[in-house]
């Protein structure tokens, strides 16, 4: 693999690519399905498509400013917290959650959860080359301090 792919979209760690991924599919799943329980709306153009695969493909990518900024304010290491994902929080309800704590009702976590997750879908295609970059010049410096 060339250098500048490794760093860049090689530099998240596969399990938290691997959990943001599924994410990423709500958000276009939820469109379709409305479009399809509205009798008039029109068929999906291919730019359209085009527009929720990119968009799902770097959704983790996006995500990841959302973890590292929650980490910083909880001065919490996001990537700390994303190798204890599979380790700690087994099970259904750890993997939807991640390594948070909950003080509020399901519903109301469960909601904000579907927003952020539709909020940063959607920013994907903007948000991620900053993230890609972050990822290269991060990368870049950690091989050359080894």
């Amino acid at each position: 693999m060339h250098p500048v792919i490794a760093k860049t979209f090689g530099g998240l760690p596969a399990l938290y690519y691997i959990r943001q991924f599924p994410f990423g599919f709500v958000t276009p799943a939820l469109i379709v399905f409305v479009r399809s329980q509205i009798t008039k709306s029109p068929p999906m153009g291919f730019g359209l498509c085009i527009i929720f695969a990119v968009n799902t493909l770097l959704y983790p990518y996006s995500r990841f400013v959302y973890e590292r900024i929650a980490g910083y304010i909880k001065h919490v290491s996001s990537i700390k917290r994303v190798e204890s994902w599979f380790g700690d929080y087994a099970g259904v309800v750890g993997y939807i959650v991640g390594g948070i704590m909950i003080y509020v009702g399901t519903g109301t976590m469960l909601l904000v959860k579907l927003m952020i997750i539709a909020a940063f879908w959607s920013a994907a295609i903007f948000i991620a080359p900053i993230v890609l970059i972050y990822l290269y010049i991060h990368n870049s410096r950690s091989s050359e301090a080894a």
